[in-house]
């Protein structure tokens, strides 16, 4: 069985529904998933499609972005909010709320439906909600309602029932919880405000719906609405205004009376916004919302100011005045405008509201009857008519009236006619019909009646027919289209047959062409209509295309016409007018005419049109019939035939076309699409009849963007058009069948020509039709397979090999198959070429054709691959390569046959039109390398040349390939037109306006070999057309650079170049004496060499002395020829020097040259002239580069060179100015010194020979920018060597500044030597040393010559010049002094301090007295900067010394400086400091030592620890005796941390000390010295030292300390258990003797911390005495004494390290204890509980199954306090509190329904008790233990019962109960209503009841059980 802890841990486990059954747990909510399968996604699946779908969003939404990082990046995936920080879990809400923000207009896409399935919700309802509620009534709602977890009582909790039901909410529901909850309605005001305030990419189409249809109801149906919500409303609608919230203004207005102030406010917003609405909208809404308040007593300023600017302000006001109410918006308004009548505007209102016309009031109420009700106006209006017709006029006059009195005119004058205008567009017809009468007059009116419906209308109109007539005159043709509007409405009838000749044309075309034919339902209408054409065909020209057709309808009239008669009439009148119209002049218009019929809205029309366009196409011919069938074509615009029932088996095309079959069909069915059908099959059936125009050659693979109006041009189109619509009608096979066989027989041999274009065309509709077009070729070619008729299709091949290249994998297969068609046919005799020299048209003279050998080993190497070619569209260029390529082995017949084959290719290329085809060919022959390829292609390219010749960007591509490595001899040959092509070909496409695409190409084939086999002549040549490019086009120069720099690496070619550029070849003299000419050829060869030398100077150049020569030469050339000043020309002197540099650098053998071979002198010429840094600089660097090669002529020239380096670079304060110094140092000081050391092998002469050389730089020192000098000077020391020249440098810097050091003294003495110190403390220490002895020797000598100078001493440092025969040795002195500073700074002690021993010992006169101050001072310093080894051993030898101040401070040194030390340092001075402790324990310890102890305890190594342990009985000795105890404390402490067991022999005595040190005083170190050894030395304590440190603690006199209870914490858990426990209880023998409760809590507290470390064997071993110790305990323990917390806590320790087998018998037990004794002890009864309490609130649920012992118990217990017999609070309260833990800990596995039907009778009895025992501090636990009850109850008859006996106590005597039983049922309800709903009714009877009680609390306590009640249930005032 597993202990208590594992089932704990296990219950808490963050991983605990992994180990669970997924079938016996509720599904996985989601929001993308539903029910189980959201069960089968992980969450990296679920975070992968939430970010897929939130780059998706970003997308449409890139402000999205913003919220990657917080929300959807993989930190923000492995984030649980659970366990973030407050401030952190604010930002992540805060995150989150704004990206639900941005989602609104996108909910409904399935991208945001993956991201709320990755954003966690939970913790951001508010702003869920406010995403998804306006669109609460879609399936998304419900599904994000049902997955969110709605928590009781909060303002979502309404949407309970719709979760559990899965339903969204209506409009009508949620305005009706919005009318209850205020919340809630202030919650959906404001979320478009909100939405507006955060930004308007919140705002959607959605939301404003939902706010403008939510709020209109909630304000409708508010039946009273109080000031606040009026507030809410008013605030949340003015916000919005910009969009339109108009009408939400004014329904509110209708609803409740605002404050004077707050209409003022809110008419100035509404004007504020007016400029997003229109005019007369704003208007309406103002006096809308004016209306339905009181009077407005004004206005603001501001408000006027934006109503005057209004457009049509002065009109929609007048508009207005007809309004009731409007008055009071205009009153204020106007008063506000009076003082500005001086105002053009406010004028102009004022005028208009003065002038306009005033309405009786009479007239008013008419007017509205009239616009509602108009059929009552009207039959009123008749019957007074029909009584008095002399009344008629009046009446009509009044009804006319009426239709205008709401938009009368400012004039009185235009008054009439405005009224019969606006009478005329009325709505009722009879207003109309009387406005016309009287309208005669105005045309315009009369002409926009013709279009009205209403014959009443129309009869009015045509009364008076010459002004009528005058009207049409003025526009006739509009007249003409109402007329054929109305004829050809439904129903219309012609009664007359009447027709003048005039704009008979517009006649014909729009009113008699759609009643021209016969057909059943128009029959007699058509004959009106030919009777009315016959009388003026005959005299008008514009009648043509009807001459001769009134006679055909003549002849036919004299019997009854049936269908067939019609059948034939409407053929014959068809191919009369098709007659007429080919005779006519104006063939073109007619044209125009006819073919616009066949898109005729008219089905008549329409059909007539077909039939006379079938009858026209079948009587042309020649290019006219061609040109018509594309026009026709174009017209139908059909992508396949029309819906049809296809034909019959038994049914044969050509009977289905027939004239007569479809003529028929349109006199029974003119109307009907299916007519309509066949109408559009005739036509094409008469288009695929037309037959190739004659005499065209027609090339059939033409593109179709390059065709022109040419016949055979137009025949193709036309062809290609039909046989798109033939192949795509796959709803009618037999059809189209039928008339691809018309077409295929009207193309004959041509068939194959036209498929090759067909397949081979890249127009989109064609390249579908591909694999077709390809089986249709096989299968023509199959029967010339079958015929044997001996045609060679080779001119076909070609178009098959574009087939081949193909990405449709059918379309290859079969262009295969017709390749096997065509190798059979090539096995047999050849007779003929299939259109010969015609494949292509008139392009196809030059075509090349292959034998039949070549042909047959052609088809059979391509059959041979037909696996490769079948899988794979891009093998044709592979295969090309392969087999017409030459090989070096191949014979000769091979190599003809290659050669022929791709001749034959190229051959097709030149004579297609086909672009596309073009392309094809050229791709696949692209791997294949010939020189035939550019001659044959040549007259194409050349093509390309001409002027204005368009071409395609991929054509090109692939001819200009053809210029590579194999057309080089081409090339160089000079008789060949070839160069001057491709030079011409350079100049034309490279150009701003071309292609870079082609200009990368010629790049390309450059680079790849074609430049490099070119003659150096042809390579120089091509430089200079680049060159000559990049310096007259800017936008070439990237492209010309770039290729120059790939292909120009050979120096001869370079060196023309710079020869031809080179201003000595231009420039005859030099400039300064040149007389001023145009400088254009100047500046343009300058500008060409800029170029060419920006290139070299820019890329890798061969390492060539003659190169580096020439560009030195042209680089003085530009020096002594051109004027340096200028921009361009420094600049190209810089590219000059950059590209001598890299070629320089490329020369890797250095050659044996002469000085002069490299003129280093150019450089320095040009460092004295230039004025530019940049220049200085860059000669500088050269010249530091060539001294490599040239070291002899540099060395010529280092002087000058350093010279202007002093001069002209030094005082720069820049980073390259610096860097370029130390290049040149690099460079050419190396060599200078090299030069010196092989002259002066002495290093003094050596100093004194680079003496000069050196005082350049340090004379200079004061003009070095101070931050840089340091750098500089350990810069140049290292190139000089710091071995040999450190010393002298520092020297010479010590000189500048020796006599200003001399006269300063402490910090000011310090700063001048700054630099020199520096640069010795740079340098590494092994030649740090020697130089700092030679600085020191140097100070000897310079001592020497001062005192003795008659000995002449040698010195490196000259005397001053300055110093005269008294002084001469003071200079030497400083300096000498100077040295003894600057060496104090760092250096080896044995031999540094034995240098300045040495000068401080000196004997020296008086005057030289400062040297040996200033030795003993340097060395002070000295020791202060030792390392740490050489001090240690330093402070060692200094112990020796007898006098104790030295020792003393050396000790006081090491104390202080010995915790600095790195550990590998310390380690290493080991040994050095054993001698020191060694040396410490003879003498007498002192504070001080005591000091250097604790400094080298606290950093001991191991070597050290046998001297330190020997010192621990002196510690222990010092401390005894009570002097310096905190110093020996302190030397202790880091003893017991890292002797470790050397300690041991010292153990005890030091913990004896300690406990007896910390009786006295609470001292931190003593306690840090205890809890060292417990971490050093745990297993070592025993228990005497346990007890005596645990009875100190519990004594009380350390216990307070912060440090006692840090030291018992370590005891308990570093001690073992076998050592603590019997510790332990050995202390409880000796305490439970004379129990004290406070040493008892403090002793408790020690056992809990020892359990909780304790192992569980150990525990297991010392049971039984440990659970004695625990009864003794809680036999001593009262209820609240301070011990009875710990020793529960200490138990609980106890109980988690038990299992169950153990645990169980110690409770029973404990119970037995409490509540089997012979005798009832309360307090142990009140103690047990308190005990199990706190299990309880450790274990949870765990505990509860232990609860059936205690359930009887506490039963009893509950039954004596009902009953009186009890009245024990402590009890009470500790058994109530159990059982409400019990409740809630409770998963349904122990309190079942039996269980708490036995406890709840006694529990709700309590209800009494609490009150009469006045428990009323505990009446809440009781209240909340009642609903933990209910929360497990689930029998209804249980819950009854509970909910009856709660409510039972209403009807107690007193009123207190009865108030707490209120109290109680109203957290039942407001808790669990849904349980408790059945139980409403006899719940209502109680609160009736309680409602009518003497008590106003019990009343008011009442009505909140009501309310709590009615948000369930609704209301219950019925029950």
């Amino acid at each position: 069985m597993p202990s208590l802890a594992d089932q704990l841990a296990k219950n808490a486990s963050l991983n605990a529904h992994l180990f669970t059954d997924r079938s016996k747990r509720k599904p996985t909510v989601s929001y993308l998933f539903t029910g189980r399968d959201a069960d089968q996604y992980d969450l990296d699946t679920i975070y992968a499609l939430g970010q897929n779908a939130f780059l998706q969003l970003c997308s449409v939404e890139p402000a999205l972005q913003a919220f990657e990082d917080a929300l959807f990046s993989d930190r923000a995936k492995g984030t649980d909010r659970t366990l973030l920080p407050g401030d952190e879990a604010k930002e992540l809400d805060r995150s989150i709320e704004a990206f639900l923000g941005m989602l609104g207009p996108y909910l409904m896409d399935q991208p945001t439906g993956e991201d709320l399935g990755v954003v966690v919700y939970e913790f951001n309802i508010d702003a869920v909600m406010t995403l998804f509620l306006p669109y609460h009534e879609t399936p998304h709602f419900t599904k994000m309602v049902s997955i969110l977890e709605i928590k009781p009582n909060t303002l979502w909790s309404f949407l309970g029932p719709y979760k559990s039901t899965a339903q969204n909410i209506q409009r009508v529901s949620l305005v009706s919880e919005m009318l209850r909850n205020t919340d809630l309605a202030r919650f959906v005001t404001a979320l478009l405000p909100n939405a507006l305030k955060e930004s308007q990419g919140r705002v959607h189409r959605t939301l404003l719906a939902f706010n403008a249809a939510t709020l209109n109801e909630f304000v409708r149906r508010s039946k009273k609405m109080d000031e606040g919500t009026g507030v809410m409303l008013v605030s949340a609608l003015l916000e919005p205004l910009q969009l339109g919230s108009y009408v939400l203004l004014a329904a509110l207005s209708q609803k409740t009376d605002l404050a004077p102030s707050v209409v003022k406010s809110i008419v100035g917003a509404m004007a504020g916004a007016a400029q997003h609405v229109s005019t007369d909208q704003f208007v309406s809404a103002l006096v809308a919302f004016c209306q339905g308040q009181t009077q407005l007593e004004k206005v603001s300023e501001s408000t006027v100011k934006a109503l005057l600017q209004l457009p049509a302000i002065n009109e929609e006001i007048t508009a207005a005045c007809r309004w009731f109410g409007s008055e009071k918006l205009l009153v204020p308004v106007v008063l506000r405008v009076f003082p500005k009548l001086a105002d053009a505007e406010a004028l102009a209102f004022v005028e208009n509201l003065i002038v306009t016309a005033s309405v009786p009031e009479e007239v008013l109420l008419l007017s509205m009857i009239h616009q509602r009700h108009p059929h009552v106006v009207q039959q009123v209006s008749q019957e007074v008519i029909n009584e008095n017709e002399q009344e008629k006029d009046k009446v009509e006059e009044i009804i006319m009236s009426l239709s205008t009195t709401q938009a009368l005119p400012t004039s009185s004058e235009t008054a009439p006619n405005f009224d019969l205008i606006v009478s005329s567009t009325h709505a009722d017809s009879n207003v109309r019909a009387i406005a016309v009468k009287k309208l005669q007059s105005v045309q315009s009116a009369l002409l926009g009646r013709v279009h009205d419906s209403s014959i009443e209308v129309l009869e009015a109109l045509y009364e008076s027919p010459i002004n009528l007539a005058l009207a049409i005159r003025s526009a006739p043709l509009e007249y003409i289209e109402a007329l054929a509007s109305s004829v050809a409405a439904p129903g219309s009838k012609p009664k007359r047959a009447t027709l003048e000749p005039s704009n008979q044309e517009a006649v014909v075309e729009r009113l008699l062409l759609p009643f021209l034919m016969f057909s059943k339902p128009r029959q007699h209408t058509a004959e009106l209509v030919w009777q009315a054409v016959g009388g003026i065909v005959k005299a008008s020209m514009s009648m043509e295309l009807l001459k001769g057709c009134a006679e055909i309808v003549k002849k036919e009239k004299d019997g009854e016409r049936t269908v067939a008669t019609m059948v034939a009439t409407n053929l014959e009148l068809a191919a009369k007018v098709a007659d007429n119209t080919l005779r006519s002049d104006r063939f073109e218009a007619h044209l125009v005419t006819l073919v616009g019929t066949l898109q005729a809205e008219n089905p008549h029309s329409r059909a007539f049109g077909f039939l006379v366009m079938r009858s026209l196409l079948e009587r042309m011919s020649g290019a006219h019939q061609v040109e018509v069938a594309n026009k026709v074509l174009d017209t139908l615009d059909l992508e396949q035939l029309p819906s049809l029932d296809d034909l019959a088996a038994d049914e044969s095309l050509e009977d289905a076309v027939k004239p007569e079959t479809i003529g028929k069909a349109v006199v029974v069915k003119p109307s009907s699409k299916t007519t309509l059908a066949w109408l559009q099959v005739g036509v094409i059936a008469a288009i695929a009849k037309v037959p190739q125009p004659l005499n065209k050659t027609i090339d059939w693979f033409k593109d179709q963007d390059t065709m022109s109006r040419d016949a055979g041009d137009l025949y193709v189109s036309a062809a290609r058009k039909l046989y798109g619509v033939l192949n795509n009608s796959g709803t009618v096979p037999s059809l189209a069948l039928g008339l691809l066989q018309i077409l295929f027989a009207s193309l004959k041999s041509d068939v194959l020509s036209f498929l090759a274009g067909i397949w081979t065309s890249d127009v989109t509709e064609l390249q579908r039709l591909q694999t077709l077009a390809l089986l249709q070729a096989t299968a023509f070619l199959e029967a010339h397979v079958q015929e044997a008729d001996g045609i060679d299709f080779q001119t076909i091949l070609p178009a098959l090999l574009v087939a081949l290249h193909g990405s449709n994998a059918q379309s290859r297969l079969a262009a295969l198959e017709c390749l096997k068609r065509l190798q059979i046919v090539s096995q047999g005799k050849l007779t003929q070429v299939y259109k010969f020299d015609l494949i292509y048209g008139q392009n196809s003279e030059d075509l090349q054709y292959l034998d039949q050998g070549d042909l047959q080993r052609y088809l059979e190497a391509l059959l041979s691959h037909s696996d490769h070619f079948e899988n794979d569209g891009a093998y044709l260029p592979a295969f090309h390569g392969q087999h017409l390529t030459k090989a070096p082995g191949d014979k000769k017949k091979d190599s003809e046959y290659r050669k022929r084959v791709l001749c034959y290719l190229l051959s097709h290329v030149n004579a297609l039109s086909s672009t596309n085809m073009q392309i094809t060919l050229l791709q696949s022959i692209g791997a294949v390398t010939d020189k035939a390829k550019l001659q044959l292609l040549l007259p194409t390219v050349q093509r390309l040349l001409r002027p204005n010749q368009s071409h395609h960007e991929n054509l090109l591509l692939e001819l200009l390939r053809s210029f590579n490595e194999s057309a080089s001899k081409d090339l160089n040959d000079s008789s060949k037109p070839f160069w001057k092509v491709y030079t011409d070909l350079l100049h034309h496409y490279l150009r701003p306006d071309t292609s870079e695409v082609s200009r990368n190409v010629l790049a390309e084939s450059l680079e790849k070999g074609l430049y490099a086999k070119l003659d150096a002549s042809r390579q120089v040549e091509l430089c200079k057309v680049f060159l000559k490019l990049c310096s007259e086009d800017a936008s070439l120069q990237r492209f010309c650079k770039q290729l120059l720099t790939n292909i120009l690496n050979e120096v001869p070619v370079i060196v023309g170049l710079l020869e031809f550029y080179s201003p000595s070849s231009h420039v005859g003299e030099r400039a300064s004496k040149r007389a001023k000419t145009s400088e254009s050829s100047e500046q343009y060869s300058i500008r060409e060499l800029s170029f060419l030398v920006e290139i070299l100077g820019t890329k890798p150049l061969p390492g060539s002395i003659e190169l580096i020569s020439h560009l030195l030469q042209v680089l003085n050339s530009i020096v002594q020829n051109l004027s340096p000043t200028e921009a361009e020309i420094n600049y190209t002197e810089q590219l000059l020097m950059s590209a001598v540099e890299t070629a320089a650098n490329g020369v890797s053998d250095i050659p044996n040259l002469s000085p002069t071979a490299i003129r280093v002198d150019v450089l320095v010429e040009l460092i004295r002239v230039t004025e530019n840094p940049a220049t200085f600089h860059q000669a500088l660097l050269l010249m530091s580069n060539l001294t490599r090669l040239a070291p002899e002529s540099v060395l010529h020239n280092v002087m000058p060179v350093f010279t202007f380096m002093g001069s002209n670079i030094f005082h720069r304060d820049d980073s390259y100015s610096f860097s370029v110094v130390q290049k040149t140092i690099d460079g050419i000081v190396p060599v200078m010194v090299s030069s010196l050391k092989k002259a002066h092998a002495n290093p003094l002469d050596l100093w004194a020979s680079s003496k000069d050389f050196l005082h350049v730089f340090t004379d200079a020192v004061n003009h070095i920018p101070r931050h840089r000098r340091t750098k500089f000077f350990t810069h140049l020391v290292d190139v000089l060597g710091t071995q040999d020249f450190l010393a002298p440098v520092s020297m010479l810097l010590v000189e500048k500044v020796a006599n200003r050091v001399a006269r300063q003294t402490g910090q000011d003495a310090q700063s001048p030597l700054e630099l020199p110190v520096s640069l010795v403390n740079n340098a590494p220490l092994p030649i740090r040393i020697p130089s700092l002895v030679a600085i020191l020797e140097e100070a000897q000598r310079l001592i020497s010559r001062s005192v003795q100078p008659e000995k002449n001493v040698p010195i490196f440092l000259s005397p001053s010049s300055e110093a005269d025969a008294h002084t001469a040795t003071s200079p030497l002195k400083r300096r000498a002094q100077s040295f003894d500073r600057s060496a104090a700074t760092a250096a080896h002690p044995d031999l540094i301090v034995k240098g300045l021993v040495a000068l401080a010992t000196q004997d020296l006169p008086e005057t030289h007295q400062d040297v040996i101050k200033t030795s003993l001072v340097a060395l002070d310093r000295l020791l202060n900067v030792l390392s740490a080894l050489d001090f240690i051993r330093s402070v060692s030898s200094m112990m020796d010394i007898d006098d104790e101040r030295i020792r003393a401070g050396a000790l006081d040194l090491l104390s202080k400086r010995l915790p600095n030390v790195s550990d590998a340092a310390r380690q290493e001075a080991s040994a050095n400091i054993v001698i020191l402790n060694k040396k410490q324990t003879e003498s007498a310890l002192t504070v001080a030592s005591l000091k250097a102890l604790a400094a080298i305890a606290s950093s001991m190594e191991s070597s050290e620890q046998g001297a330190l342990a020997d010192l621990v009985p002196v510690l222990l000795a010092i401390i005894e005796k009570g002097e310096h105890q905190t110093e020996a404390w302190a030397v202790l402490l880091p003893l017991s941390k890292q002797l470790g067991p050397r300690i041991i022999p010292h153990f005890r005595t030091v913990v004896q000390q300690s406990v007896k040190a910390l009786k006295q005083e609470n001292t931190d170190v003593v306690y840090a010295t205890l809890q060292a050894l417990l971490a050093s030395i745990p297993t070592f304590w025993s228990m005497p030292e346990v007890l005596a440190v645990l009875m100190l603690y519990i004594d009380g006199t350390a216990s307070a300390s912060p440090s006692m209870s840090v030291l018992v914490k370590a005891l308990t858990k570093r001690i073992s258990a076998k050592v603590l426990l019997p510790s332990v209880l050995d202390l409880w023998s000796k305490l439970q003797v004379s129990p004290n409760d406070r040493e008892l809590a403090v002793f408790f507290e020690i056992v809990s911390r020892t359990l909780r470390s304790a192992d569980r064997p150990a525990i297991l071993e010392t049971l039984r005495a440990l659970f004695k110790m625990f009864v003794d305990g809680l036999t001593i323990l009262k209820p609240g004494q301070e011990m009875e917390d710990n020793l529960i806590m200490a138990f609980r320790e106890l109980v988690v390290k038990l299992n169950e087998t153990a645990f169980r018998p110690l409770f029973r037990r404990l119970y037995d204890w409490a509540f089997a004794a012979d005798t009832v002890n309360l307090d142990h009864q009140i103690v047990f509980i308190h005990l199990y309490a706190g299990l309880q609130d450790y274990f949870k649920n765990l505990m509860n199954p232990y609860m059936s012992f205690l359930l009887a118990p506490f039963s009893e217990i509950l039954a004596l306090y009902a009953s009186g017999s009890s009245t024990n609070h402590d009890l009470w309260k500790a058994t109530v509190s159990s059982l409400n833990r019990s409740f809630i800990n409770d998963d349904g596995g122990f309190w079942r329904d039996d269980k708490l039907r036995a406890i709840s009778t006694s529990l709700i009895q309590q209800v009494d008790i609490c009150v009469k025992q006045q428990f009323n501090e505990d009446k809440p636990l009781l209240k909340e233990t009642l609903v933990s009850l209910v929360e497990g109850v689930n029998d209804d008859a249980l819950l009854k019962t509970i909910n009856l006996n709660i409510l039972m106590h209403t009807r107690s005597e007193e009123a207190q109960v009865r108030l707490f039983a209120l109290v109680c049922s109203e957290a039942l309800w407001q808790s669990h209503g849904n349980k408790l709903l059945g139980f409403v009714a006899e719940t209502a009877t109680f609160i009736a009841e309680c409602g009518e009680d003497e008590n106003d609390m019990v009343v008011k306590e009442s009505f909140r059980l009501k309310d709590a009640v009615e948000r369930i249930a609704g209301k219950i005032d019925g029950l």
